[in-house]
């Protein structure tokens, strides 16, 4: 196995030529090994693994139980190395995951450009914008006991002058392995895990129609489309899972039918409690609230043990913009934050549902008209809470395939578009958001995710409610999505929702069940 030496001085090396100008402006050779140390202090801590000379003025901070060291100053320059040790062997893509987690926790409001393997050990980023410059290096060495790494990342303003420049390669250069604590870094706790793979997003498309997209995970195993009970009930719904299969986060569930109420008559005919009928399954109406923790309940058993709910939150506000205000005879929305036990990993997760119901002429039709969520080892509840609200900012319907498809023709009213965006808002700043603070006091990085909400208007194009409505020249009844103000039929049963006169002289008008 290499000497730590010999890999701190691959990654100071790199850093040099890439950190300190990232227009790739090299710093010449000599200019770290030329320059003068007077009035610099050094650090070395007998906690510590690493000396380092550091101009005065300038702050060290040494994490004894990782071998984390940072060194920052007063106008943001700032260097931070962390040593690792992992048990396995990883291949490349793994590689690439643990440098792209590592990079989220330690700067993830940054824009950092795709890692890029630049040898078989190393892999880099870069970051540049108007204030800062920063390049991240990892180096991996294998091993016949596993994978030892080295994180390091460095960022400096970006009208740093020449002799800043030389002065940050200097501090960089001087680090020293210290020997009398050549130890290896401390493994994690028993129970503890590994850090999540992550390394930003890209945009996942519906395989099946191409009817919507929303962005997810780099490198996760990402699960949906559009699934397709009936012509007329199309169900989105998309799943990441992490490599590590540690986070899962979803956004609907093609499973879930619509239900019909049972009536007194359907009984008799056959059509108790649980029975199949019209596409969808005959049930009682299930409050926001109880189907949640049902869902949680039913959907993870097998996995997850002792689950208990833990907090649960009523949303009006949400239920209102959701499912509208038209024709639901109940509209609510909830959700519920619990915790339980994976094998002897102590798991959270975060759920919420909306449920509309519509009665009259004593029957009646409900639907989970929304149900998103996340579940995640406790230790990181946060990045599971980042990434769906991810996903959910990012989640949009195709304009073309809404023009064109059976279920989704119609547009949103301008109304309803501004309700769902203060939806979004809300769940973003004042319940999800809070629960993570709530966590671990991480008001900060809740206020960073919530500064990327530049996509919050694209939720409401999929948490549309659902509405009845009825073929008068046959008695059928549909169930459509919210939002067209009008509804037709042809002959051949295709449907079309416009805002405007029906799509040709062959169209019928459906009317609205109240």
């Amino acid at each position: 196995m290499l000497d730590w030496k010999l890999k701190l001085a691959s990654v100071f090396s790199f850093l040099c030529v890439y950190v300190v100008d990232a227009t790739a402006a090299r710093i010449p050779a000599c200019a770290a090994e030329t320059m003068r140390y007077d009035n610099w202090q050094t650090y070395n801590s007998a906690s510590s693994q690493f000396t380092v000379k550091y101009p005065t003025g300038w702050n060290v901070v040494s994490d004894p139980k990782t071998g984390r060291i940072d060194i920052s100053d007063a106008t943001g320059a700032e260097l931070s190395i962390l040593p690792f040790s992992l048990d396995s062997q990883l291949t490349s893509q793994q590689a690439l995951g643990i440098f792209g987690a590592l990079l989220h926790s330690f700067a993830p409001s940054e824009s950092w450009s795709n890692p890029q393997v630049v040898n078989a050990t190393t892999v880099r980023s870069v970051h540049s914008d108007d204030k800062f410059k920063s390049s991240a290096v990892c180096v991996f060495t294998y091993g016949a006991k596993g994978t030892d790494g080295k994180f390091c990342i460095a960022k400096m303003p970006a009208n740093a002058s020449e002799n800043s420049s030389n002065m940050f390669a200097a501090m960089m250069t001087s680090l020293r392995f210290n020997g009398s604590n050549s130890a290896q870094p401390q493994t994690p706790q028993a129970g503890s895990l590994p850090p999540t793979p992550f390394m930003g997003y890209q945009t996942f498309t519906d395989p099946n129609e191409h009817a919507f997209s929303c962005e997810v995970p780099v490198g996760w195993k990402i699960e949906g489309g559009l699934a397709r009970a009936s012509s007329i009930d199309a169900r989105p719904w998309v799943k990441a899972t992490s490599p590590d299969n540690l986070i899962v986060a979803f956004i609907g569930d093609d499973k879930i039918p619509p239900y019909s109420m049972p009536t007194a008559t359907g009984m008799q005919l056959g059509f108790g409690v649980g029975a199949k009928y019209g596409g969808g399954e005959v049930r009682n109406y299930v409050p926001a609230r109880r189907y949640v923790e049902q869902y949680v309940r039913n959907s993870l058993k097998g996995f997850i043990s002792n689950i208990q709910v833990v907090e649960a939150y009523d949303h009006p506000d949400v239920a209102a913009a959701i499912n509208g205000t038209v024709g639901a005879t109940k509209s609510e929305a909830a959700s519920i934050k619990f915790t339980g036990m994976y094998k002897d990993i102590p798991a959270v997760g975060y759920y919420l549902a909306s449920t509309k119901a519509t009665v009259a002429y004593g029957t009646g039709m409900w639907w989970v008209s929304l149900l998103a969520g996340e579940l995640s080892p406790a230790d990181r509840s946060q990045g599971g809470l980042s990434v769906i609200l991810h996903m959910i900012q990012t989640f949009k319907m195709d304009p073309v395939w809404k023009n064109q498809s059976v279920a989704n023709a119609g547009e949103v009213s301008r109304q309803y578009t501004a309700q769902s965006q203060a939806v979004s808002n809300s769940i973003m700043s004042r319940y999800w958001s809070q629960q993570a603070a709530n966590d671990a006091n991480h008001a900060a990085y809740w206020g960073r995710q919530a500064a990327q909400d530049h996509a919050a208007n694209n939720f409401s194009d999929y948490i549309r409610g659902t509405q009845t409505v009825q073929d008068p020249s046959t008695g059928s009844q549909y169930k459509v999505n919210y939002g067209p103000q009008y509804h037709w039929i042809d002959n051949s049963g295709n449907y079309a929702g416009t805002n405007y006169s029906a799509p040709g002289p062959e169209w019928r008008q459906l009317m609205n069940v109240p």
